[in-house]
């Protein structure tokens, strides 16, 4: 807080959070790694090399999964990959994500989360 001029009236700071979407991978190949999602486009993940996110895992399909913004909220899309995209230890195809969900591709294990920086 700071004192404006001789009155008694003080002004506080206004600390700014900045929103960033992540996935922390928890479990497989990559273990400790965490990547930022992009706002403004999908972000997509896979074995194959022109992916967003490069997976290290054979489990994982070479185009596996998508996840984009939809309405404020990440959406993970699975793209037809031979093992599946699992939210929560269950199979999806389409689920929204919640902060804390945990996403299984191949023997990969992500966890969405939101973190609030100060911007």
């Amino acid at each position: 807080m700071s004192r404006l001029n001789t009155t008694e009236e003080y002004l506080e700071k206004t600390i700014t959070l900045r929103d960033r979407p992540v996935l922390a991978v928890t479990r497989g190949p990559g273990q400790g790694r965490v990547f930022e999602l992009n706002q403004d486009t999908s972000t997509c993940l896979g074995r194959a090399r022109a992916n967003d996110i490069v997976l290290d895992d054979v489990a994982v399909s070479s185009e596996h999964c998508r996840l984009r913004e939809e309405e404020g909220r990440y959406v993970v899309h699975d793209l037809k990959s031979t093992n599946g995209t699992f939210v929560n230890d269950k199979r999806i195809s389409r689920q929204p994500l919640q902060d804390g969900d945990v996403i299984q591709v191949g023997e990969t294990f992500l966890v969405f989360r939101r973190e609030h920086l100060r911007a």
